[in-house]
């Protein structure tokens, strides 16, 4: 995310939208001591994505 300048990713699961990531959900998860190298995007995501269609 850095490498790219970007503060929050999408999470995609099977090519749909299941979640969403910041760098203060990862800033959460390593203050809570969890060890990110062995978790998975999923597990500190917020879940579920909720969104509305541009045209609503």
């Amino acid at each position: 995310m850095n490498y790219f300048n970007l503060g929050a990713l999408v999470v995609m699961e099977d090519g749909e939208p299941v979640g969403f990531i910041t760098q203060t959900d990862i800033k959460r998860a390593a203050e809570k001591g969890l060890d990110l190298e062995l978790m998975c995007v999923g597990d500190v995501a917020s879940k579920p994505l909720i969104w509305v269609k541009h045209n609503t």
